[in-house]
C-alpha cells in the first residue's frame, strides 16, 4: 500500500488531516503541495513563499477543482483556517485521496515566522469592508487631482 504524505504527522479529525504550519513546510519540502483558496487581493499582498503552491480562489472552487492534478498530495489553506477544512472536506468527497488542511492559515505561518513574500503596495486598507482598497489605489487616488 502507498504511503500517505500526511500518516506520521497532523490530527485527523471526521478523516481529514489538519496540520501546523511548520508541519505543512515540512510535507512541502518532501513534495507536497499548497492549495491557497483565498481571494486574489489577499493573495497579491502576503504569498506564502514555498516551490509547490497553487492558487484556487474559494470563489472559484465549483468548476475549478476539476483542474488540479489527481495523484498529488496537498495542504489547503486559507487566511486563518476557517474555510480550509471545509474545502479539504470537499475535495477528499470529489475524489481526492492525500488532503489535508493547514490550522491557522497564513496567519499561523506568519506567526511561525515562516517563509512569506510581502508585497507592501498590495495591503488591503479601508476604515470599513465598504471601502477597502489597496494601498496601491489609494496612492494612485491621492495623486490624481
Amino acid at each position: 500500500m502507498e504511503k500517505k504524505m500526511f500518516e506520521n504527522i497532523g490530527i485527523e479529525y471526521n478523516g481529514i488531516k489538519s496540520v501546523s504550519p511548520k508541519e505543512s513546510k515540512g510535507a512541502v519540502e518532501r513534495g507536497a503541495y499548497i492549495l491557497d483558496i483565498r481571494e486574489e487581493a489577499e493573495v497579491n499582498h502576503k504569498t506564502l513563499d514555498v516551490p509547490n503552491a497553487m492558487f484556487l480562489p474559494f470563489s472559484k472552487l465549483e468548476e475549478g477543482y476539476k483542474d488540479i492534478p489527481k495523484g498529488i498530495s496537498f495542504i489547503v489553506t486559507d487566511s486563518t483556517g476557517m474555510k480550509s477544512k471545509d474545502v479539504a472536506r470537499f475535495l477528499k468527497d470529489k475524489g481526492f485521496d492525500d488532503v489535508a488542511y493547514m490550522a491557522g492559515g497564513l496567519k499561523e505561518w506568519e506567526t511561525d515566522k515562516l517563509p512569506l513574500t510581502v508585497d507592501v503596495n498590495e495591503q488591503i486598507t479601508g476604515s470599513c469592508f465598504c471601502m477597502l482598497k489597496t494601498k496601491r489605489e489609494v496612492k494612485k487616488r491621492r495623486s490624481c487631482k
